[in-house]
């Protein structure tokens, strides 16, 4: 299976390898812990309040690196989902010929 640079790599289904059906179910759950990972980052957002004895610079970094830290998650998450993708799109072709 061909590939440009830079693109996630996906396994290729094949009789000597696992299962679709196994490989598709382990990036589900990881699909599943990480959206719940995003979802509590997202409830642990820097507020202003908590900053207050501070100077503001250091509010906003704290901010700042959050946000990176979402965006860093948020990435791995649409690697993950596009490998799921592919895996379920080997699945569709090997059952319905699609």
């Amino acid at each position: 299976m061909a590939y440009e640079q830079g693109e996630v790599i996906a396994p290729v289904l094949n009789i000597n390898g696992a299962s679709g059906d196994d490989l598709l179910g382990a990036y589900q759950a990881a699909l599943d812990a990480l959206r719940e990972a995003i979802t509590c980052m997202n409830m642990t957002s820097p507020h202003g309040r908590d900053f207050q004895t501070e100077q503001e610079s250091v509010y906003c970094e704290a901010r700042d690196q959050h946000q990176r830290r979402v965006k860093a998650v948020a990435e791995v998450y649409r690697d993950i989902e596009a490998i799921a993708c592919a895996v379920h799109d080997q699945l569709m072709i090997r059952r319905f010929g699609r």
